[in-house]
């Protein structure tokens, strides 16, 4: 199982993706932040940018299907990120299963 991020400077954008994220039983549940801010460093200079991230949990075996979806629905230029879960209480991981496909191998 992973916690899944995925970053849009939209918002409208965003809450498409989630509509779309659960209504194909990709994630489970997830959470949009609609102000994340994000700094980095451009030729020694500090930006700051705001962004929406989306944060999901859903079945590892999903990931590669995600990302194809999200890719060509909303553009290659979407970042798509995965963290493991290791740890979990039963309820978590059930809901995770019962709410998300099975995956086709």
């Amino acid at each position: 199982m992973i916690n899944l991020y995925i970053a849009h400077p939209s918002e409208k954008v965003a809450r498409n993706m989630a509509g779309d994220l659960l209504k194909n039983k990709l994630v489970s549940r997830l959470s949009i932040d609609y102000q994340n801010h994000v700094f980095e460093l451009q030729d020694e200079v500090v930006v700051e940018s705001v962004i929406c991230l989306i944060t999901a949990q859903t079945k590892a075996l999903l990931f590669n299907e995600i990302v194809q979806f999200i890719h060509s629905k909303y553009g290659e230029d979407t970042p798509v990120y995965s963290v493991p879960i290791t740890q979990s209480f039963e309820a978590f991981t059930r809901q995770i299963r019962e709410k998300t496909k099975n995956q086709t191998v």
